[in-house]
């Protein structure tokens, strides 16, 4: 394909990153909507550059699987949280939640920290985390 069809294919496609964006955004408002489009952009003109129609997949299935894969790399470098800290934060509240419903009550970050096998610090700063992401 050379570059007037590929500059055609982008140009065609560009609304699926529009709506791909505002679909993202409608579910997590804290998201850069412009760094989004850029991405999507990004990876729009990529998926035309390496597209190949003989393998029989549409080129907007094709763009739109590697779009939502820039989104992803693109929020995965703007979170602050590793995997590791998400996870904690994750299981930390799950825990939380769990003895909560058992106790009645809000449990204490001993209680929680007994409940996980692991020291009262490492509660405490997957709570503060917790309570400064959104997860």
């Amino acid at each position: 394909m050379n570059r007037v069809e590929r500059n055609e294919m982008v140009t065609q496609h560009l609304p699926l990153v529009g709506y791909l964006v505002s679909d993202l955004c409608s579910k997590a408002s804290h998201l850069s909507r412009d760094d989004l489009a850029s991405a999507g952009a990004v990876a729009l003109i990529t998926s035309a550059d390496s597209f190949d129609p003989d393998l029989g997949v549409p080129f907007g299935a094709f763009a739109r699987r590697r779009i939502l894969g820039a989104f992803a790399d693109e929020m995965r470098a703007s979170d602050w949280a590793t995997r590791s800290a998400r996870r904690r934060i994750k299981e930390t509240m799950s825990v939380q939640e769990t003895l909560a419903a058992a106790l009645g009550r809000t449990p204490s970050v001993d209680e929680i920290a007994s409940a996980l096998g692991v020291q009262q610090s490492v509660v405490e700063a997957a709570l503060a985390d917790a309570s400064r992401t959104l997860t």
